[in-house]
């Protein structure tokens, strides 16, 4: 689904599944796609999201632009934010994550933890409505490391809701019976100026997955 394009950027709201790129027994991803659908044209990733995770993607279509993109991404000059459903009541209204993330190997599983010789990671997440044992919030990311705001989450002691990586087998038992097969986090809001200089804004909707468990929850 293409949320917006210009001659500098193509913006989609990738599906929860689907990795951005191929590696790690993939032979494709979805920015291979998108070369198979636009041979010829110039494709390149500008960031990231798990394969897990749905919402807001950046593909440049342009060297000067992807120069760009990346540095803004880099220097957390995009404001980008995340709908989530954390596994537990926040007790704030905000509460703001500043934790240094590293990653290891556990088994054939590649995982990020806190840990204090990690890289500088930062979040704050905003509640949107608060359930009896749940909370449906916002992330809103100051930093881009790998399963950022998963781990974060964890670290509250209010996991993902569904994340099979950071949360208890009892608690994804928990969520597949109220029909949640996958993690719930969704890249839902992404603004940032565009290499032309004029700013740029773009939401993606709630995937009706995400949101038929969350009606359950009302």
């Amino acid at each position: 689904a293409v949320l917006y394009e210009d001659d500098d950027l193509v913006v989609l709201n990738k599906p929860s599944g689907l990795a951005v790129h191929g590696g790690s027994g993939l032979s494709w991803g979805l920015v291979d796609a998108m070369r198979q659908l636009r041979p010829g044209e110039y494709i390149e990733l500008v960031h990231r999201l798990d394969r897990e995770t749905s919402g807001c993607l950046v593909l440049a279509r342009n060297g000067p632009a992807l120069k760009h993109l990346s540095q803004l991404f880099r220097l957390g000059q995009a404001d980008k934010r995340y709908l989530c459903l954390l596994d537990g009541r926040m007790s704030e209204t905000r509460i703001e994550v500043d934790a240094p993330l590293a990653r290891f190997e556990a088994g054939q599983r590649r995982l990020v933890r806190v840990a204090p010789d990690g890289k500088p990671a930062r979040t704050v997440f905003h509640a949107l409505q608060i359930f009896s044992t749940v909370t449906y919030a916002e992330a809103e990311l100051f930093t881009g490391r790998t399963h950022q705001i998963r781990v974060h989450a964890a670290h509250l002691g209010m996991p993902l809701a569904g994340d099979d990586k950071y949360s208890s087998r009892e608690s994804l038992k928990r969520w597949k019976r109220l029909g949640l097969k996958q993690v719930f986090l969704h890249a839902h809001r992404l603004s940032f100026e565009g290499p032309s200089g004029v700013a740029l804004a773009f939401d993606a909707p709630l995937p009706a997955a995400l949101k038929a468990v969350l009606d359950k929850l009302e």
